[in-house]
């Protein structure tokens, strides 16, 4: 039966599982009331158990539970009158998982913050927990987000069970950056889940890359500062500068610290002109990840001044490049903007089209046709645009030509009879190294007669050998001189003077050196051979041996077409100089100049032949003063005489005879002159009247010039004296100056 109101508990006793002692035993029998019982417990629960009595109904409270506490208690209740009652009550003891465990692949712990990760890559984290009961479960949560419940035990049994958890990120992008990730166990709804977290660092790659300014024109050697800059990337982006295939060294970097950050670099860009059309590229690089560089490029646009090379036209040899021969020259023009003007010189002189002498211009070629001797030497071609002129390069077009005369040689030899004298034959020509002399002679009664060489088998025969045939050529020896040459006579025939049908002649065939013979009549001639010239003995024997020889040459170009000429006439008298004036006087002496035209004849004798003779005589005794000569070859004549006696008391001056005449004795007729000495009356009146004539014909008209001249003739002997002379002519000017006509009129007018 169940106890009354008034019965009392004596003793309460726990027992727990099939354990036959009970582990907690409440004994009010002695006390008599339940709240100041004795209570007991085994040694596990001593300090754990303890009856809660303040609630009902009482319950046995355990503080801390364990594992181990589980299971089925019975609480057996006696009171002091009534039968016992027993109450049993299962307890299920939930253990809350252990701490989840982060590890790699290959099985290391992680924790915190891991990584750093590359961006694009997978990534792989495990999760296990070997603690709790009922058996926990696993899942991943990012931000407190779940994103994967899935979870495995490695046994089927349900002790010892280890529950796992693999995340797998396919590829890891920006999101991921210090994403917080947690492994997250639970097996109860009463309990705090457990987790562990871990924190990414992600190596990102850059986001974008650009360049400033934006592309635009550049000019050659003008610098520009470009700046690149790229950001998004984690660690900092490296940026490098491309020109081509070649790394370009910045003029500056700049790196922000931290986080997601911008790179800047700036680079000084000189370009040159053959930078146009290439490429200019900011690379932006993270190290760390394979291919994530990114590239911003330019292509250059460089306008540069033109740049040019002067070549001679396709298949022309400048060693090859003869007279009559069409000759291009091409102009290679490299420019940006393109050139707008192209001009040619040569020698310094713009060369114009002109079809009338063979010159085409175009913009980028030059076209000589029939090309000329004059017009080799130096060409340049020259082109402009916005950014400036430039001149090429200077060609030196040669062109080769056949044997000429040259210019400026003498051309008339006078000789006497059995005189020798050397005829020297100057040729132009290119090349001139190897050139081929061939003289020919027209006489005075017009026959005419090539001089042929004789070979050394025949140099002992007489000096002529009329109708020999012409030997065939052979080339000069390669020294610069050679010794004679032995010619024979000439074979004469009729004819005239005209040297254009004479054709081309032949040259020696071999060098032989003969003294003269005196055999037979006729001129006697020996040749001695240079590289550019030939010189020639030549030695009249007879009248008939005065006329023409004709000097022909004849190189790899051709032969020459119209011989040099020399005039062989015999020696004669010079002209006499002409105009012949005093210009200057001393005390003691006085100067003479002359003129020597260049037609003058000289004799026949070079220019260096030729000096003057003057004789002075003095006109008050008729005596002879002095000789004076002067040097050889120096025109025109200026003849100075010195320390002339008794030149202070001369009246009627000197008379000064002046001769031309040269090296032969011959002499011209004499030139006449009457000169003064400073301090003679005469002369004095002389030179101030033509002073002041002068400056009259100057500066006054007419009538003010017929006033003066009656001021200078006043008087039976006129002007005196120097200082008269001054003083009229500055009354004179004064009256010039002023323009007073009376100043002078005073005068009788009869003797204007």
């Amino acid at each position: 039966m169940p106890p009354g109101r008034d019965d009392e508990v004596a003793l309460v006793l726990w027992y727990k599982d099939n354990i036959p002692a009970p582990i907690f035993t409440i004994d009010a029998r002695e006390t008599g009331e339940l709240e100041s019982a004795r209570q007991t417990a085994v040694e596990d629960l001593s300090k754990r158990a303890v009856f809660n009595m303040a609630n009902k109904p009482a319950f046995l409270q355990l503080d801390p539970v364990t594992e181990a506490d589980g299971g089925e208690y019975r609480c057996r209740v006696d009171f002091k009158r009534a039968r016992s009652i027993n109450t049993v009550i299962n307890l299920r003891v939930i253990v809350p998982p252990g701490e989840p465990i982060i590890v790699t692949e290959e099985g290391k712990p992680l924790r915190g913050l891991i990584g750093p990760f590359n961006e694009g890559d997978p990534l792989t984290l495990a999760c296990r927990a070997d603690i709790g009961k009922p058996r926990p479960t696993l899942k991943w949560l990012q931000e407190g987000r779940v994103i994967d419940d899935t979870f495995s035990f490695d046994h089927v049994e349900e002790r010892n069970n280890i529950v796992r958890n693999s995340l797998e990120i396919a590829k890891l992008s920006r999101a991921h950056l210090l994403a917080v990730l947690s492994c997250q166990a639970a097996n109860n709804n009463i309990t705090a889940p457990s987790q562990t977290s871990v924190t990414l660092d992600i190596n990102l790659k850059p986001l974008d890359i650009n360049i400033q300014p934006p592309e635009k024109t550049l000019s050659a050697g003008k610098s520009v500062e470009l700046v690149c800059a790229s950001s998004g990337s984690r660690p900092p982006a490296v940026l490098s500068w491309w020109k081509g295939d070649e790394q370009v060294k910045a003029t500056k970097e700049d790196f922000a610290k931290g986080g997601l950050s911008t790179s800047t670099s700036v680079l000084v860009l000189t370009p040159k002109a053959a930078d146009d059309g290439k490429v200019i590229a900011c690379r932006a690089d993270n190290p760390a990840i394979s291919g994530s560089a990114l590239e911003r490029s330019w292509t250059l646009d460089v306008h540069y001044a033109p740049r040019i090379s002067l070549v001679l036209g396709a298949n022309l040899r400048d060693s090859d490049i003869r007279e009559g021969r069409d000759v291009y020259l091409d102009c290679r023009i490299s420019a940006n903007p393109r050139a707008s003007e192209v001009t040619w010189e040569f020698e310094g002189n713009e060369l114009q089209t002109d079809k009338n002498k063979g010159i085409i211009v175009s913009s980028s070629s030059l076209v000589l046709q029939s090309v000329q001797r004059s017009q080799r030497g130096w060409y340049t071609c020259s082109a402009s645009n916005r950014e400036g002129n430039t001149i090429s390069n200077q060609l030196l077009l040669k062109v080769k030509y056949a044997p000429r005369c040259r210019e400026q040689q003498r051309r008339v030899y006078g000789v006497d009879l059995h005189e020798t004298t050397q005829i020297r034959c100057d040729l132009d020509a290119d090349p001139n190294s190897q050139i081929e002399y061939t003289w020919a002679f027209n006489n005075s009664q017009g026959k005419r007669a090539e001089i042929n060489p004789l070979s050394s088998s025949q140099h002992r025969s007489s000096r002529y050998a009329v109708g020999y045939p012409p030997p065939a050529p052979v080339k000069n020896p390669t020294r610069h001189e050679e010794p004679e040459r032995l010619y024979p006579a000439p074979t004469l025939s009729s004819g005239g003077a005209d040297h254009s049908n004479l054709g081309p002649l032949k040259s020696v065939s071999e060098i032989v050196s003969s003294p003269w013979r005196s055999a037979s009549p006729g001129p006697r001639v020996r040749v001695a051979q240079m590289s550019d010239r030939a010189i020639l003995n030549y030695k009249p024997i007879t009248e008939q041996d005065y006329g023409e020889l004709l000097c022909y040459g004849s190189n790899a170009v051709g032969h020459q077409l119209v011989p040099c000429v020399y005039q062989i006439v015999a020696a004669g008298n010079p002209d006499p100089p002409e105009n012949c004036t005093q210009v200057n006087a001393t005390e003691n002496g006085f100067t003479v100049e002359c003129v020597w035209s260049d037609t003058a004849w000289n004799g026949g004798v070079a220019s260096s032949q030729l000096s003057f003779l003057a004789e002075v005589i003095n006109e008050d005794t008729h005596l002879h003063a002095v000789n004076v000569t002067t040097e050889s070859g120096v025109l025109p004549p200026t003849i100075v005489i010195r320390d002339l006696e008794m030149a202070e008391n001369n009246q009627d001056g000197f008379r000064v005879q002046i001769y031309a005449q040269n090296h032969k004795g011959h002499r011209s007729n004499a030139v006449i002159v009457i000169a003064h000495v400073l301090n003679a009356s005469k002369y004095q009146t002389h030179l101030l009247y033509f002073t002041v004539e002068y400056l009259a014909n100057a500066i006054l008209t007419q009538q003010q010039q017929q006033q003066l001249l009656w001021r200078l003739m006043d008087g039976p002997t006129g002007i005196a004296t120097k200082q008269m002379f001054v003083h009229l002519l500055e009354s004179y000017l004064h009256f010039t100056l002023m323009n007073d006509s009376a100043a002078f009129n005073h005068g009788p007018s009869t003797k204007a």
